[in-house]
């Protein structure tokens, strides 16, 4: 009994061809081929270019689906389907019916490739599953997911808006209420440390602020405010004594 080949991945003028294949033909290494490849030329530009050129240039990759080739960003227009959804189904090789076809919930359920989606199941894991090690200080004390985000991913995506930026994570506005629409809200570092159980609060005629919110308002320097606080002075003795800006 004859061994079975591993299945072509690729085609070439209709027919399915390997990567061996391409090297063999080309007299290029499957490594720069492969290169090419991933970084969305066609397999006869992957064979045909020169050596040395197109294995680390940048292209937009190219889609072709009954009867039409368009990049990633074209079929996002076409489709309305996200570009990062689509982007995210052909790194994993899906079939490009599969790519263009399947809803983005199929994707996020299947793969959770949408770039908030790790944020939600976060949120969900440190409130409801009791083994999760954050849960003594979400679940284990109260802190629950809205049931419209809990039930719902594209409730939460579609609430919360997008991430301004890599830095930013979603905050909870009052640390001890719920994950919900009213009180969450995305912040920088800065923003979110002042914002946690932990944060130094005063109270000023009657008003109650942080610490960090405090010295901004005086332009006075937080960590030496804060040791003259912590040997037991008051905020305005530890006023007067003045600083060094």
């Amino acid at each position: 009994m004859s061994k079975v080949g591993p299945k072509p991945k690729y085609i070439l003028d209709g027919k399915p061809i390997s990567l061996r294949e391409m090297s063999e033909r080309s007299g290029l290494s499957k490594t720069t081929i492969g290169l090419r490849l991933n970084k969305g030329f066609s397999v006869k530009e992957a064979m045909t270019l020169p050596r040395g050129m197109g294995a680390y240039r940048k292209k937009e990759p190219e889609i072709f689906y009954k009867g039409r080739r368009a990049t990633i960003s074209e079929w996002s227009k076409i489709t309305g389907l996200r570009e990062d959804t689509i982007r995210a189904r052909w790194n994993a090789r899906w079939a490009a019916e599969s790519i263009l076809e399947k809803p983005e919930r199929i994707c996020v359920e299947e793969s959770g490739c949408h770039p908030l989606y790790s944020v939600w199941h976060g949120i969900v894991k440190r409130c409801t599953h009791t083994s999760n090690p954050k849960y003594p200080d979400y679940g284990g004390r109260g802190i629950k997911m809205c049931d419209r985000w809990l039930n719902d991913f594209w409730a939460f995506v579609e609430d919360i808006g997008t991430r301004p930026s890599e830095k930013h994570s979603l905050d909870r506005i009052d640390p001890n209420r719920n994950y919900e629409p009213d009180n969450c809200r995305w912040a920088n570092p800065t923003e979110q440390s002042r914002n946690t159980r932990r944060a130094t609060t005063v109270t000023i005629k009657g008003m109650e602020v942080t610490l960090h919110e405090l010295c901004e308002a005086l332009e006075i320097p937080y960590k030496e405010m804060k040791s003259r606080l912590d040997r037991g002075m008051s905020i305005p003795v530890a006023i007067s004594r003045g600083f060094q800006v």
